[in-house]
């Protein structure tokens, strides 16, 4: 009996070793994005080409920054967040996280009903789905239609429509003013997540300050798509995780799951943090090992793999039309990996479409999967003959993706191509509001996007240096980096799929508690400094 119980000691041990080994792995892996990003955000930004209300390119390109305008604006954000902070250190930490909830609600509020911004591209299209879902009225689900291609967005259509049956509309603007609400949720529940994290009341006021200051949080509100609402569920699943991690209780062991679920039928990019949470879960299980955890796991992988046949199945039973497999995810990867048209590398072709590869197919699911197969193994073929290339191709398709400060938002405010479907009152109240038109193509968008970008430095410099300190002081685990493990799901996930700024900003915004701990943990007021300085006068 004592040989058998000496043997499990050593067997946790060599499990214990071997988890830490893996998170440390996981780590320096995440420190390299965040220094690359880093520096390119040091030196670089992405602006769109457009240059005025009636173009609708997405296309980017870079300009090097000035190095002494972006080393002065670090010092006025910089310094501006150090004395919001002495400020705060006089109030309690939840007083702090309602004046930055105020703050985020009244930019939130204001810029939804100033920008107006009308729902376009594939939102439009999933909105006008739900609205005629929510009247019973399923036509949309016709042969050859958007949703005969695009199935997956079935569960983000049945999610917007239990929305709008709830609130009694389906207008854009009443669901943009929704999404402000739920953005404030989500800071809620980034406060709650890092106090269970990192359990410091000084990185507490300091995110409060840090999210109050990242405006790319009231401006993503213009998405009326599945994103936001996915997104608030994916962080009530890791806040369920850690309280699971917290105190063991039973009632995790269907929360964690059910919530992941519900973020993936709004939005099937959320499986990343499906993954990352089983990740986290697998070790925690090689630390020690735990009924209920194995039960957890086995129960998000139900539902990583069964929610959208689930979500089929209903659409299915409540309007008698069975939905069509669609567009092979392969084709995406497809579609990301050709030569760039317009656009950038990896974002939505021009020509070579996963429309046009599907139509071109006879919507024939298996032909288009074999097509598909063919373009990346040419692609590949290039890449392999033209190293330069590849380097290039990836190069932009990360830049572009993560070095917009606004990713995409105040794109996405914009109107319409020409204006087109929009009323004659719409198109008055644009053209002759000199504020909005500066703040869409004008000097008032470069001072905002050059605030940004000075937000975006210190995000990704700030989540480096935090990393930095955890293994210098070997004090992450699975549950310290479970939110930058998901930023690396997604950073990995959009390098092999589609990608635009817009689709990573939950990511980016899982970085801002890794920020502020990065910020809380610089000495303001370390004496040395002060010795130090004091010394260099006297020489």
């Amino acid at each position: 009996m004592e040989g058998k119980e000496e043997l499990v000691v050593v067997n946790e041990k060599i499990n214990t070793k071997l988890s830490k080994l893996l998170v440390k792995i996981a780590v320096i892996i995440i420190l390299c994005v965040f220094l690359y990003l880093f520096v390119m955000s040091f030196f670089y930004t992405a602006y769109f080409y457009n240059g005025s209300i009636i173009e609708y390119h997405e296309g980017l390109h870079y300009e090097p920054d000035d190095m002494r305008i972006t080393l002065s604006g670090l010092f006025v954000v910089g310094g501006t967040m150090f004395l919001a902070y002495k400020l705060a250190k006089k109030l309690d930490k939840k007083t702090v996280l309602i004046i930055s909830l105020i703050i985020i609600a009244i930019i939130g509020f204001s810029w939804v009903n100033f920008a107006k911004p009308p729902v376009k591209s594939d939102q439009k299209a999933v909105l006008t789905f739900a609205t005629n879902f929510s009247k019973n009225n399923f036509d949309d689900l016709g042969k050859f239609g958007y949703l005969y291609s695009h199935p997956l967005q079935l569960g983000c259509v049945l999610g917007m429509e239990l929305i709008i049956r709830i609130i009694h509309s389906s207008k854009w603007i009443v669901l943009q003013d929704l999404n402000v609400i739920f953005i404030l949720a989500c800071v809620v529940l980034l406060y709650m997540i890092s106090q269970l994290i990192y359990k410091d009341d000084k990185n507490q006021k300091i995110l409060s300050i840090l999210m109050s200051m990242c405006f790319v949080l009231p401006l993503y509100s213009v998405v009326v798509y599945g994103n936001i609402y996915g997104f608030t569920f994916s962080l009530v699943s890791i806040y369920f995780l850690l309280k699971y991690y917290e105190n063991n209780k039973k009632r995790y062991i269907l929360l964690v799951p059910l919530m992941i679920g519900i973020s993936i039928m709004f939005k099937s990019n959320y499986e990343i943090c499906a993954i990352a949470v089983i990740i986290s879960l697998l070790l925690d299980l090689m630390n020690k090992f735990n009924v209920r955890t194995l039960i957890i796991i086995l129960l998000v992988l139900i539902v990583l793999f069964g929610t959208y046949p689930l979500v089929y199945k209903i659409v299915e039973l409540r309007t008698g039309v069975k939905p069509n497999d669609g567009i092979p995810m392969i084709t995406y990867i497809a579609m990301s990996i050709q030569a760039p048209g317009s656009r950038n590398s990896g974002w939505y072709h021009d020509s070579k479409t996963v429309e046009t590869i599907y139509h071109g197919n006879s919507f024939d699911s298996i032909k288009t999967a074999i097509e598909s197969e063919e373009i990346i193994k040419n692609r590949l073929r290039e890449f392999k003959e033209s190293p330069k290339e590849a380097k290039r191709f990836y190069s932009d398709k990360i830049n572009s993706t993560w070095l917009e400060p606004a990713f995409q938002t105040f794109w996405w405010s914009e109107p319409l191509e020409e204006f087109d479907g929009q009323t004659d009152e719409y198109k008055e109240y644009v053209t002759n509001n000199k504020l909005l038109l500066s703040i869409f193509h004008g000097r008032l968008q470069l001072v905002i996007l050059r605030y940004l970008d000075m937000i975006e430095i210190i995000v990704f410099g700030l989540s480096a240096f935090s990393l930095i300190l955890e293994l210098k002081n070997k004090t992450y685990d699975n549950q310290k980096i479970i939110l930058v493990l998901c930023f690396l799901g997604g950073f990995l996930f959009h390098i092999l799929w589609e990608t635009k700024c817009i689709y990573v900003i939950p990511f980016y915004i899982m970085l801002l508690p890794s920020a502020a701990d990065g910020i809380s943990k610089i000495k303001f007021e370390n004496k040395k400094i002060f010795s130090f300085k004091k010394n260099q006068n006297n020489i």
